[in-house]
């Protein structure tokens, strides 16, 4: 079992980006840790790091486990850190937009994985 995160999705209006990206131009990261959130945000000024009690407004969240870090290199942009830290491999994901989608789908299969081995293990009693 690994480290609970959230991945934040916002539509900041300051960003560099949003002429041309979906509704969703930023990311970041939320760890838990003892009751609070370690906020991960890579920004156009660099990585911010704070602690908050309660988790940052979004538009999207999603829940993940973070198992492992990768050490590969990444292109240093908000979705660049969220894919090191949570050990996401796939080089074609650029924007938030793209990580929201993949990680939905790894939820998915996830999920539809969890089932099949439960309906198969109950089935076979």
């Amino acid at each position: 079992m690994g480290q609970v995160a959230a991945i934040v999705y916002t539509n900041e209006n300051y960003h560099w980006s949003r002429r041309w990206l979906n509704e969703v131009n930023h990311c970041f990261l939320c760890v838990a840790d003892s009751g609070q959130w370690i906020v991960c945000d890579y920004t156009s000024r660099g990585l911010e790091l704070f602690i908050t009690k309660e988790l940052p407004k979004g538009l999207y969240y999603q829940r993940i486990e973070i198992n492992s870090f990768s050490v590969v290199p990444f292109i240093p942009t908000c979705v660049g850190y969220i894919k090191r830290i949570a050990g996401i491999y796939n080089p074609l994901i650029l924007t938030p937009w793209q990580l929201l989608n993949y990680v939905r789908r790894q939820n998915v299969i996830r999920k539809q994985t969890t089932e099949s081995r439960e309906n198969r293990s109950g089935s076979s009693d």
